[in-house]
């Protein structure tokens, strides 16, 4: 059984390269598969996707949503570990029952020798949060020395940054085409029962390459599509390659491909969020007060700077920068809410509660009232130059999710209306909100992803209208006759009853 994951591979867009032509491979299963929506935790993309697909639980049960999380009883934000995920990862139940695993690139994951199989972490990920390592370890060694490093290191960002546009598609293309190198390597000299991986080079096009494939976009770059054509559906193609090599080495596998979640436009207002947060609860800031004395400071020390020697200059900046983190923990601890970053495409939202944070606010008595106030305060802004509404919804984490992690989560989700760029905000309570989204990531990420089901036995089954992300996991693990315990999916009915055989040739001895 074969599991190929496209990491934030948007279906929409791929279903019209498929239709133009530029993924045959993806045509033939929309044409003749079974295939259907996947839908995703809501409120947690794309911190949350990943945990919950190798888990089978959703956020408030394995309590991860970023790359950064509040550390509960404190103001500080630490680096969340994949080690750190509650839940196990379900291929090692799988292998656990005597089966043998071939794992790689399976994201927000790390190694566990005693499951055996072959395990590869972090040679190609989009999000890498271990240290390249392999189980067994000298499997490590022996992939470089074979395939190399992937040409896209250490983050897409970085070459985007650099503007080294054409080295960065083409380093994705390479990077999808050796991916399948090292599996399809791996296959020959193994019999697995489970292959399961990640593509990653779908997502970094997604985040980069936007800008130039979507000619409406805001700062589309005519010159640069004009020069390199259109380089996200290079990558799409090449991915659509890769899947090609895959069904053709492995006929007879029960096959799942799994577009992770989508891309559209990076429009949203997480930028602007802090400010809006701090003037409404602010009202020196509510007033412009605070706004002003600041530009009239920050002049001031602008006629100042040029008489101060170099090198106290620096050594200023040096202090002004390790004590940053202070005073944003400080700055935390005197509101009633305050931003909580949550990967951009939804914004987070701490509510400084008493009894949960040490110096909280906003007592038990006043929460929901306050979450009241909040939302309609948020839904109530607007482009003060069309009117055009920028939230489309505040919702309350609590009420999507439960379980033992929820404090670790925000508290509130913003959902942004993506339609437009969000540079300025406005309401009564907070004047004008101004700040132009100045990453290099043109696009961000959507809700839903896809799951295609092609092979022996997937032949007329229904998947219905749409599956939970976390039913994925328990599905899989029943192609075994494996259990998953203690998760949130189920498995999905006429599809975990297909049974599967051991693939791939014995090894040699």
């Amino acid at each position: 059984m074969v599991y190929v994951g496209f990491d934030a591979m948007d279906h929409r867009a791929a279903g019209k390269f498929a239709a133009a032509g530029a993924m045959p491979n993806v045509a033939k299963l929309l044409a003749s598969a079974p295939h259907t929506v996947v839908k995703n935790p809501v409120g947690f993309v794309v911190g949350g996707i990943w945990p919950s697909f190798r888990t089978g639980r959703w956020p408030g049960r394995h309590g991860r949503h970023c790359y950064v999380q509040l550390e509960v009883g404190t103001y500080d934000f630490v680096p969340v570990a994949p080690a750190d995920i509650d839940g196990t990862h379900f291929w090692v139940d799988v292998a656990a029952a005597d089966k043998r695993i071939l794992a790689m690139d399976m994201p927000f994951s790390v190694a566990v020798p005693e499951a055996g199989g072959v395990q590869i972490l972090d040679w190609g990920s989009h999000d890498r949060r271990v240290a390249y390592a392999t189980v067994p370890e000298p499997e490590g060694a022996a992939i470089l020395e074979a395939h190399g490093e992937h040409p896209v290191k250490p983050k897409c960002d970085d070459f985007a940054r650099a503007e080294r546009w054409e080295e960065l598609r083409d380093g994705l293309v390479r990077g999808a085409a050796t991916h399948a190198d090292i599996l399809l390597d791996e296959v020959a000299r193994g019999d697995f029962d489970l292959i399961a991986t990640v593509f990653g080079e779908s997502h970094c096009a997604g985040h980069q390459l936007w800008k130039i494939h979507d000619t409406a976009y805001v700062d589309h770059d005519a010159q640069l599509r004009a020069e390199l054509g259109d380089a996200f559906v290079d990558v799409y193609s090449a991915l659509d390659a890769q899947l090609g090599r895959l069904l053709d080495a492995l006929p007879d596998a029960l096959v799942y491909l799994h577009m992770s979640h989508g891309m559209g436009a990076h429009h949203d207002g997480d930028h602007l969020l802090a400010e809006i947060l701090r003037r409404l609860d602010d009202p020196g800031a509510r007033t412009g007060v605070r706004e002003r004395l600041g530009r009239l400071a920050h002049r001031a020390k602008g006629l100042v700077r040029p008489l101060v020697p170099h090198r106290y200059r620096r050594a200023a900046y040096q202090r002004r920068r390790s004590g940053v983190a202070d005073r944003i923990v400080e700055d935390r601890r005197t509101r009633r809410f305050f931003h909580h970053p949550n990967n951009t495409m939804y914004s987070g939202i701490r509510i400084n509660l008493e009894g949960r944070e040490p110096e909280g606010k906003v007592s038990r008595a006043e929460l929901d009232d306050t979450v009241s106030w909040l939302r309609a305060e948020l839904e109530s802004l607007v482009d003060p130059a069309t009117g055009r509404e920028l939230v489309t919804a505040v919702l309350r984490v609590s009420d999507l999710y439960d379980g033992p992690h929820l404090d670790e989560l925000p508290d509130l989700v913003v959902d942004w209306n993506r339609d437009a760029p969000i540079s300025k905000a406005s309401s009564p309570t907070i004047g004008t909100v101004t700040g132009r989204y100045a990453s290099t990531r043109s696009g961000d990420h959507r809700l839903d992803g896809h799951l295609f089901v092609t092979g022996p036995g997937s032949e007329g089954i229904d998947l219905g209208e749409s599956v939970d992300l976390v039913d994925i996991a328990p599905t899989i693990a029943g192609h075994f006759g494996v259990t998953l315990d203690d998760i949130d999916g189920r498995p999905i009915p006429g599809l975990a009853e297909v049974t599967v055989a051991r693939r791939g040739p014995q090894p040699s001895n």
